[in-house]
């Protein structure tokens, strides 16, 4: 009789830590965001060097209380060449950030 108790006890620990490690999952996924750079109409500051852009990228959602989780930049398009501040560059910025924070980076720019 107590092993049985003992046992029922365990799995219904068990179901109940499942529950909320699945719930709180399910909160938290992250999404990829993809931005086309400009030349000049970009809020962060330009730099040619993807280091240096990918930290200015950061430090500029951060203002915005949005974290980067992950960020590539690569470039798989042919730079607009009109001179214009907003042609792209051919260069694209590719964002992992939390679901809840996909608005804000729509808002400036980015698309899913």
């Amino acid at each position: 009789m107590r092993k049985t108790l003992i046992l029922i006890v365990l799995v219904s620990l068990m179901v109940s830590v499942t529950s909320v490690l699945t719930s709180s999952c399910k909160s938290n996924s992250n999404k990829w965001v993809y931005y086309d750079e400009t030349y000049c109409a970009d809020f962060w500051k330009y730099s040619g060097n993807n280091e240096v852009l990918k930290q200015n990228i950061v430090d500029f959602f951060k203002t915005e209380g949005v974290s980067i989780l992950d960020l590539e930049i690569y470039v798989d398009r042919t730079e607009e060449i009109n001179n214009t501040c907003q042609n792209k560059t051919g260069r694209r910025v590719k964002c992992k950030v939390k679901e809840k924070d996909v608005s804000r980076m729509k808002s400036r720019g980015f698309y899913e």
